[in-house]
């Protein structure tokens, strides 16, 4: 096996790892909370989302990618853009501060005046840490990654939880965002041994900029599409429908970024490392969009069938209301991470510009089907996200695909036995609640091993790749890099 790819498996294993303790210490830490807290004071993170999001994607939108995709860099080239983001960070806390009142009357919500004034300050934490981050990942050292981000999610959790019984309301919420970001902070500084040492250049922004700038402004793009529609279902409908759809987008992104963020996190720095050989890059990329759907298709299936009784039994009757999201939600997530992997080959490949020009029109494509969704109400809103979704992925699948010589057809073909035993896996689950007379915890146990076992069974007939590239990184995993002879 090749020292890079031993090396990509093993960062791939470590990522996972980090992704599915986070994973397991967020959905412990959001049950608790969500049963202590109400959709409204959820409906108000997700106001404040709205800014901080688009806020953080100009400090870390961009540049960060540059220095990955950039093979010779120097210190120089890190202290540029740890300077850079460093004082954007500052403009832009002090312009949320000073909008903030405006933003509070606006929404007709005063407590979001103090609320955004405080959570803003993760954007000062989040520009101080992103060099180091961004070396540790282009190193492949995903490691020290893996433990800053689990640490930091379990003592901002167990931190929020305290205050939520104490009766702080979405100020637990609000403590959890900010420390989490500190502690990951103070976390990388320690963990890195990178430390501002060279000069700011001008010239290094210039160099990194046609790259960097490409991508912050369609990170942008992305960001401010995605906070519209929390921003029209607050203003369009109600501050409690905006909670509902807030936890829903959380439960249903929860396996959703595990996956994109181990898979495409790690495989953008492998990649670029062989970005001049297409066969190369070709056959890597067909392997990783099978692995991807190969685990994701029948979670996101498996999520929409069991979707009620998992909100029943984890959240409380309460948040019933959220199902509905959460299955259409799950449609658009099937294809999430493959879009996201058919955009790392543009970013590969230092096409960044069609990366934005892409990112144009499917926001403009996206524009005009929320306004035909919202003739449909809210779900009708939902649903144009859904059908964006796999808009996009034809798009993306195109482009990447010719740079590459792998065409949309040949990628489809590749993607269809997943498809199918992920289909007949959720037939199956959702056929028992006709035959098998439980409540919501008898039917979620039935269902849930009704899927693993009829997933695995059909893997094995259909002799799917994944299953063996999945021992790999479970092999990789064990024997650790420099174990093999």
């Amino acid at each position: 096996m090749s020292d890079l790819r031993q090396r990509t498996i093993h960062a791939a294993s470590w990522s996972l790892l980090e992704k599915v303790g986070v994973l397991g210490i967020g959905l412990f830490i959001n049950i608790i909370l969500a049963r202590l807290l109400s959709p409204t004071e959820y409906g108000l993170i997700g106001n404040i989302a709205i800014f901080t999001v688009i806020a953080n994607t100009f400090i870390d939108g961009g540049f960060a990618s540059a220095l990955i995709q950039k093979q010779n860099t120097n210190d120089n080239d890190y202290t540029t853009i740890f300077v850079f983001n460093l004082v954007v960070a500052l403009l832009l806390y002090f312009v949320l501060f000073a909008c903030a009142p405006l933003i509070a009357a606006y929404f007709n919500e005063p407590s979001l005046n103090t609320l955004l004034k405080f959570v803003g300050l993760l954007l000062i934490f989040n520009s101080l840490g992103i060099i180091q981050s961004t070396l540790l990942t282009k190193n492949l050292d995903f490691k020290p990654l893996s433990k800053t981000a689990l640490i930091s999610n379990t003592v901002a959790g167990l931190l929020a939880i305290g205050l939520a019984f104490l009766g702080y309301g979405v100020w637990s919420l609000a403590w959890q965002l900010v420390f989490a970001m500190v502690v990951k902070t103070l976390l990388l500084w320690y963990y890195s041994t990178w430390r501002p040492k060279g000069k700011f250049k001008k010239s290094s922004l210039k160099d990194l900029f046609g790259f960097g700038s490409n991508m912050l402004f369609s990170s942008l793009l992305e960001s401010i599409y995605q906070s519209a529609f929390s921003w029209i279902i607050n203003k369009r409908f109600s501050l409690q429908s905006l909670g509902f759809y807030t936890q829903a987008k959380k439960l249903q992104e929860i396996p959703v970024l595990i996956l994109s963020n181990v898979i495409g996190g790690v495989t953008f720095p492998a990649l670029a490392k062989i970005q001049d050989d297409t066969m190369k890059l070709k056959f890597s990329y067909k392997k990783i969009l099978q692995l991807q759907v190969f685990v994701n298709f029948p979670v996101m299936l498996g999520l929409i069938v069991m979707a009620k009784p998992i909100v029943a039994i984890l959240l409380t009757a309460k948040w019933l209301p959220s199902v509905p999201y959460i299955q259409l939600l799950a449609l658009a997530g099937m294809l999430y991470t493959l879009q996201t992997t058919n955009l790392n080959i543009l970013k590969v490949k230092g096409r960044s510009d069609i990366f934005f020009r892409l990112e144009v029109a499917k926001k403009i494509i996206g524009i005009i089907l929320i306004f035909l969704g919202l003739i449909w109400g809210i779900y009708g809103l939902v649903a144009s996200l859904v059908l964006s979704s796999y808009i996009s992925f034809f798009i993306n699948s195109y482009f990447s695909g010719r740079l590459i010589h792998y065409p949309v057809k040949e990628q489809l073909m590749d993607l269809l036995p997943y498809l199918f035993a992920s289909i007949v896996m959720a037939a199956l689950s959702y056929g028992l609640k006709f035959f098998l007379p439980f409540g919501d915890v008898g039917m979620l146990i039935c269902q849930g091993t009704m899927a693993l076992v009829s997933y695995i069974l059909i893997s094995l007939w259909l002799k799917l790749s994944a299953v063996a590239e999945l021992k790999l990184i479970v092999d990789s995993f064990i024997n650790k890099p420099g174990d093999e002879k």
